[in-house]
Formats: structure tokens, sequence, C-alpha cells
């Protein structure tokens, strides 16, 4: 999917000339009224790519999932290039606060050692109420029990997302 693409620009995109525009081709405007143009939150970034994900779709015509061999390799191969921040888009519900043998602490051990940031989505399950009475979670109870690994390793920054509603 372009999803690493998507959040490459966020992070490192350089102004563009033209303003942005809505789907319907519409300016964007800022809340004072004027057209936006856009940059990401570091435009001046160099990025290290990691693929781990692949290109080869199932007989279903789906995608799957990243491997924890090549999630690894990338990561090692971060601290031999001595990047300073990770952002790892992935994860697995339900995550344990270490790894699930030696070798994979050891890796995101070296991450923590090298004194890398490493940005974690907490997860990608949406919510665990999903179907239920109010669909997702309410503000006054945002607790989803998604959060999964690697986010939930000593070594990582879990960072989410939310869109509660309030209590009735």
């Amino acid at each position: 999917s372009s999803h690493g693409t998507h959040v490459a620009g966020i992070i490192a995109g350089t102004p563009l000339d033209e303003y942005m525009t809505d789907q319907d081709g519409n300016l964007i405007l800022d809340k004072n009224g004027n057209p936006m143009k856009f940059t990401g939150v570091a435009p001046e970034a160099q990025l290290v790519i990691c693929k781990v994900f692949p290109d080869e779709e199932d007989a279903n015509g789906t995608v799957g999932g990243a491997e924890e061999m090549d999630i690894l390799a990338a990561l090692e191969d971060c601290v031999k290039l001595g990047v300073d921040v990770i952002n790892m888009s992935l994860g697995s519900s339900s995550g344990l606060s270490t790894g699930d043998n030696e070798y994979m602490q050891t890796v995101y051990d070296n991450v923590r050692e090298a004194g890398i940031s490493l940005v974690v989505a907490a997860s990608n399950d949406y919510s665990s109420s999903y179907g239920g009475l109010y669909g997702t979670n309410l503000a006054s109870n945002p607790d989803s029990a998604t959060v999964g690994s690697p986010s939930t390793y000593p070594s990582a920054l879990s960072v989410a997302s939310i869109n509660g509603q309030e209590s009735k």
C-alpha cells in the first residue's frame, strides 16, 4: 500500500509551490482564511527507508504482513547506520512488554542503547469495542485494550490516536 509513502510525506515533505486542495479541488484554508501550502514536520530530514512488507498478494488478493525477521533486520540496519529516529507504523494487537525470544529482545535493547528514538504505532486494530453497542470507545472510558507489540517494549514510544465519543 502507499501508507509508508504517506508517512514519509508527513515527516519530510518539502514545500510545494502550489496550494493544497481537497478531493473536490477546493482550496484548503488556514484558520485565518488564507490558502495553505503543504510542508512536512521535518522537511530537511534525510530518510532511510527499510521495506519490511511484501509486494506479493495472496490468493485473496491481499498483501500479507511483515515477517518478524525482516523487521528485526531493518532495526539492526538502522542501528548500524546510526539513524536518529525509527518510525514503525506497524504492530500486532495485545502486545507483550518484552520480546518473544532472546534475539528479538537483544535487537530492541540495542536500539535503546544506541540512543535511537523508536516511535511505534500503538496498534492498527481500531477498537476492541468495534461492533459493540456504541461502535467505538466512549471518551469517559477510552481504554481499547488493543495496544500492541512492539509499541509495548520498553525501548519504544507508543503513539496512537483516538476519536472518542461523549457518553450520554
